[in-house]
């Protein structure tokens, strides 16, 4: 299990061990906001907050060599680095999206940053969360701080832009904002999980024209839902709310 912080740590948990402490602690002089693994399991990649030096940097650690990081990128965005995405299907490609608004994929088998940085989608608003989706993972979507949702090529084309989805919303199906989007490989869908202030959540199916309403999920919460782990083909999923409580749906 690996965890971030503000503290500008990632640290690298066993929980096959009794101990209360990380096997590993990778360190950082500024806050980590987002991160992940390489498919190959050999790099941890983190973004960073923007700091004093008005610098927000990817920062890339050699699980073989831990310690300082192996790569600095620090030119791609001018604002804190909220999202970073390893592509499952090619260990050397990856995603970052920034609240400057920017997507960029690199390509990390490349020496230096300007010649790793692939394309670059603007998507004109901050994003809070984005990844790759598709069978071959050659698609992205990404939505944002102020609740709008787009969808890209790994190419940045831009292929939907739904704008702010609560206008999507109607008397028996309101929206607030956006959990999370989560893509379904058994059934090649990507799907939008969204919320309302009083707890009820809203499935979605995203095409590249329209969303179909798929299921509403009533009476786990009652307050802002911040989290939800969906197993589709099980036909199970886990939420988590601000009212400090988890529900399993089935």
């Amino acid at each position: 299990v690996l965890s971030s912080s503000v503290d500008g740590e990632i640290a690298v948990w066993d929980i096959r061990q009794s101990a209360n402490q990380p096997s590993l602690v990778l360190k950082s002089d500024d806050p980590i906001l987002s991160f992940d693994i390489s498919v190959d399991k050999t790099a941890i990649i983190g973004g960073t907050q923007l700091n004093s030096e008005y610098a927000a940097k990817i920062l890339m650690w050699d699980m073989r060599m831990a310690g300082t990081p192996s790569r600095v990128f620090e030119d791609s965005h001018s604002d804190d680095v909220t999202q970073i995405h390893c592509n499952k299907n090619s260990p050397s490609q990856m995603l970052s999206g920034s609240t400057d608004g920017l997507l960029c994929t690199f390509d990390l088998s490349q020496p230096d940053e300007d010649e790793a940085l692939q394309f670059v989608a603007n998507t004109g608003a901050s994003v809070s969360k984005c990844g790759y989706f598709g069978p071959d993972s050659q698609f992205i979507f990404a939505h944002s701080d102020m609740e709008t949702l787009q969808l890209w090529t790994n190419e940045a084309t831009r292929l939907a832009d739904f704008g702010d989805v609560r206008e999507l919303g109607q008397s028996d199906m309101l929206i607030d904002y956006i959990v999370k989007c989560e893509y379904d490989a058994e059934t090649q869908r990507l799907y939008m999980v969204a919320g309302t202030n009083e707890g009820s959540l809203h499935i979605m199916h995203v095409g590249v024209e329209s969303m179909e309403h798929i299921q509403t999920l009533n009476g786990g919460h009652t307050n802002i839902v911040r989290g939800f782990d969906w197993k589709l083909s099980e036909g199970c999923a886990l939420s988590g709310c601000e009212e400090g409580r988890i529900s399993w749906w089935s």
